[in-house]
C-alpha cells in the first residue's frame, strides 16, 4: 500500500506500482480543499482517467462533484 499526500488529504493506494500519471491526478485531487475531511482511498486497479483516475473512492458529504463520475 502507498500514501500519496496533498495539501488537504491524504489517499490510501492499495497498490505499491502506480503509473505517475495516475500518482499525478491522486495527488492534484488531495489538494482540493473539498476533500479536507473525505476518506480517499485508491483500488488497485487503478489508472489515469479523465478527470480523476479510475479506481477512485472516497466519502464526501454535502458536495456534488461531477467531474468525478463516470469518467473514464
Amino acid at each position: 500500500m502507498l500514501k500519496l499526500q496533498g495539501k488537504y488529504n491524504e489517499a490510501k493506494v492499495f497498490t505499491t506500482n502506480v503509473e505517475k500519471t495516475a500518482a499525478g491526478q491522486i495527488i492534484d485531487l488531495c489538494n482540493q480543499e473539498f476533500v479536507k475531511d473525505s476518506k480517499i482511498r485508491i483500488m488497485p486497479d487503478t489508472h489515469a482517467g479523465a478527470g480523476c483516475t479510475i479506481g477512485t473512492t472516497m466519502t464526501i458529504q454535502d458536495k456534488i462533484v461531477p467531474n468525478l463520475v463516470g469518467v473514464n
